[in-house]
């Protein structure tokens, strides 16, 4: 049970976070919010560098919540992204 106490605050960070994070979209671009997202994770997973048996309850849940808030930053601009890359093109008619 404290094995989930401890992991279910980066899913409920994660939660909400994301409708926050959909509303960015349409805001900021999606290069500058993959750049924080990115940095979070990145400083979360430093800290978890230190993981080691004689760690307290309250370092575990302090990092899932911080991977919670960094990961919608990249998951929610990752896939529309290689599309602002793609031009339209004109349909073409079939040979006859």
């Amino acid at each position: 049970m404290l094995a989930e106490l401890a992991l279910s605050h980066g899913g409920i960070f994660t939660l909400l976070m994301t409708p926050i994070v959909g509303k960015f979209v349409s805001i900021v671009q999606p290069k500058y919010l993959i750049m924080v997202g990115a940095s979070i994770v990145v400083f979360a997973m430093w800290h978890l560098t230190g993981l080691n048996g004689d760690i307290t309850y309250s370092y575990a849940p302090w990092l899932r919540s911080l991977l919670g808030i960094g990961l919608p930053f990249l998951f929610l601009q990752s896939p529309p992204l290689p599309m602002t890359a793609c031009r339209p093109t004109r349909p073409t008619r079939p040979r006859r």
